[in-house]
């Protein structure tokens, strides 16, 4: 199976994941409606992929709580989506190709929205763990990347920063508005499964330098469009972002080496960073 329908195959039954999650939103109107907006919006499902991934190799076929697992770290994803499109962050009109949450339902609602998404990822996190009492660490990990010394910490100096940043800063507001969250995803799902100390280290290496490709794979596909932006492309040029960028990639994959296990999906999907056309 090649590549991208083996992405595709592991997308759909994250989307199912998805669409059963929203049917239980039960909230008043227009809240529910919101977050649903969003949720069901699309995207790569990138975040989840990764941690039932991460669980595969580790366990075999995801449990119940894996899954749970895997829709709290795609709700946190949409809720983090949704603030940062907002006219206080960086006033995006459209997510997706679609209108962002607060141009449909007002910027009040689309904060809201926000928010219930967040403590949705929480609940599902302790729902995990009445099926698996590791779920509460894996949760940890996730809750670790996502407040105010992992995402939203990337996501204050990313405002904080109104000229373009030093390179030590620009790390920093890659590494946690980007790679915090994947690196979460998959050492929750190794954490689920199993995974000991030296290989959460390597999957956490693999991860943070996936992330960090990630976000570069997007400067440089970008670049065309948003010429005056302050990211690594702006600092430093095409050409030195495209090198670092097959660095970055070689880096994480060397890591899945120590693993013990078939890393092929993961080296691929690293490898995508490269050879991305959207």
């Amino acid at each position: 199976m090649n590549f991208s329908k083996e992405y595709d195959l592991k997308k759909e039954n994250v989307e199912k994941l998805i669409a059963d999650l929203a049917q239980t939103i039960k909230a008043p109107a227009p809240l529910d409606e919101a977050m649903r907006y969003s949720l069901l919006s699309g995207g790569k499902r990138l975040r989840p992929i990764l941690l039932l991934e991460a669980y595969r190799l580790f366990a075999g076929e995801p449990t119940r709580a894996a899954e749970l697992l895997a829709c709290a770290v795609e709700c946190v994803h949409t809720y983090s989506l949704i603030h940062d499109d907002l006219p206080c962050m960086d006033d995006d009109d459209l997510r997706r190709g679609k209108p962002t949450s607060h141009k449909v339902f007002g910027e009040a609602m689309a904060v809201l929205a926000g928010d219930a998404l967040l403590n949705l990822a929480y609940e599902l996190i302790f729902e995990a763990a009445e099926f698996d009492p590791m779920a509460v660490k894996a949760g940890k990990r996730i809750a670790d990347a996502i407040g105010s010394r992992g995402l939203i910490a990337g996501q204050t100096l990313d405002i904080a920063e109104e000229e373009k940043p030093a390179a030590t800063v620009l790390r920093y507001i890659y590494q946690h508005k980007t790679a915090d969250l994947i690196s979460a995803a998959l050492l929750a799902g190794a954490i689920l499964a199993g995974a000991d100390d030296e290989q959460l280290k390597n999957l956490k290496e693999f991860g943070d330098n996936y992330g960090f490709a990630f976000q570069l794979g997007d400067d440089v596909l970008d670049y065309a469009e948003k010429t005056e932006e302050k990211n690594f492309v702006s600092m430093y040029g095409l050409d030195v972002a495209k090198t670092t960028l097959v660095e970055t990639v070689s880096m994480a994959n060397a890591h899945l080496n120590f693993l013990g296990k078939d890393c092929e999906f993961l080296k691929k999907l690293a490898q995508q960073s490269v050879n991305r056309k959207v």
